[in-house]
């Protein structure tokens, strides 16, 4: 087996993210487990679309991800190259640094803002296919309730889930999923402490429902709206495990 990095990586496309977030999760994973060395040219946009089977404004916008966390550089008309690891380093230290009360913050005003910015971006494209990750907002809203009876991490991921598939949704702004699933991750304890009170809060499921609706009607006040009111409830909720 002498296949490239590339060629090895193992792919499944999930139905409930943008194909441009999976496949830069897939490629930063392998930089930061080694598999792609620092200054490590990656293969031409053409060749990694093709391998990956989406278009080549799906593989650019995931190699914006990539630059925008500093993974990536672009030398134009040369190439696209990994980084050196003092970039990594740097951007990992910039998260340690970061305090629960800082990250939490950071949670509410993506889950303020972005629903009506997505709200705005089906409103003005009436005749336009929808983007996947906004189809699957009502799925990922009723799979939050069910997670009700299930263990409290369960419920805790659904809940990051429907979130973070708001954040894939804005066009031009692809890295901040990324960056919401990991504020996530670094929230998850206190988000697992918490979840006895918020699992339990049957209002704020019709909330969640609501800005779902809201997004897919294509409606930016009403999203604003309910988008304020589950961020800050959830902030609040957050509030007594960070202190």
């Amino acid at each position: 087996m002498h296949a490239q990095w590339w060629q090895a990586a193992i792919y499944r496309p999930s139905r409930r993210q943008v194909l441009a977030q999976d496949i830069a999760d897939s490629i930063r994973r392998r930089i930061v487990t080694h598999d792609i060395g620092a200054e490590t040219r990656l293969p031409s946009v053409l060749t990694l679309a093709a391998f990956y089977g989406v278009s080549p404004p799906t593989v650019q916008a995931a190699v914006h991800i990539l630059r925008a966390l500093g993974y990536l550089r672009v030398a134009h008309g040369v190439g696209t190259f990994v980084r050196r690891r003092s970039s990594e380093l740097a951007w990992s230290q910039g998260w340690d640094a970061l305090s629960a009360h800082e990250l939490s913050l950071m949670r509410y005003l993506i889950d303020k803002e972005l629903p009506t910015l997505v709200a705005r971006r089906v409103a003005q494209s009436r005749n336009v296919r929808r983007p996947r990750a906004v189809a699957d907002l009502p799925f990922l809203a009723s799979e939050r309730e069910a997670a009700h009876h299930g263990w409290p991490e369960r419920f805790v991921v659904a809940d990051l889930a429907f979130h973070r598939t708001i954040a894939a949704a804005v066009r031009g702004a692809e890295a901040t999923a990324l960056l919401y699933g990991e504020i996530g991750r670094r929230l998850m304890p206190a988000l697992m402490a918490v979840a006895d009170v918020t699992s339990t809060d049957r209002s704020l499921d019709g909330l969640h429902r609501e800005v779902a609706t809201a997004i897919l009607d294509g409606r930016p006040v009403a999203a604003s709206r309910l988008s304020r009111r589950v961020a800050l409830r959830e902030l609040r909720s957050l509030a007594h495990a960070v202190g």
